[in-house]
């Protein structure tokens, strides 16, 4: 599984352009890292990469997601929330334990905190699950 973080974290360099890069800055007040893609990109990265892990349990995707929000890199916190919200049938009440780790530890900015809350985690998801 190692393996496949690699790799995405190479496609996301191969990817990344300076403008947009220099563009993503300009809308935060705090120190950001960013590769340099568009959003639409990095979930169609995301897509493909998840893919080749649908194989594995919530907990070792999970797992993955833990690894891409260490790097601090927006666009791997981008692919940690859509992965983690491609097993969202599969949460169970200590699930949000990790999520508010996740806030406590990683999110830092307007970004993160929008992504990781908007990935379709209703309301009435989080109801049903408290």
């Amino acid at each position: 599984m190692e393996n496949i973080i690699e790799k995405l974290r190479n496609e996301l360099k191969g990817k990344a352009d300076e403008k947009i890069r220099s563009g993503q800055e300009y809308f935060f007040r705090e120190s950001v890292r960013f590769y340099g893609l568009k959003n639409a990109a990095v979930h169609e990265i995301a897509r493909d990469y998840f893919k080749k892990i649908s194989v594995s349990s919530k907990d070792a995707v999970f797992d993955l997601c833990e690894q891409l929000w260490q790097s601090g890199y927006m666009e791997e916190a981008f692919v940690a929330c859509d992965w983690s919200y491609r097993v969202r049938k599969e949460y169970v009440r200590d699930d949000f334990r990790v999520f508010g780790r996740w806030v406590d530890k990683y999110v830092t900015n307007w970004a993160a905190c929008d992504t990781l809350g908007d990935e379709g985690r209703s309301n009435e998801e989080m109801i049903i699950l408290q």
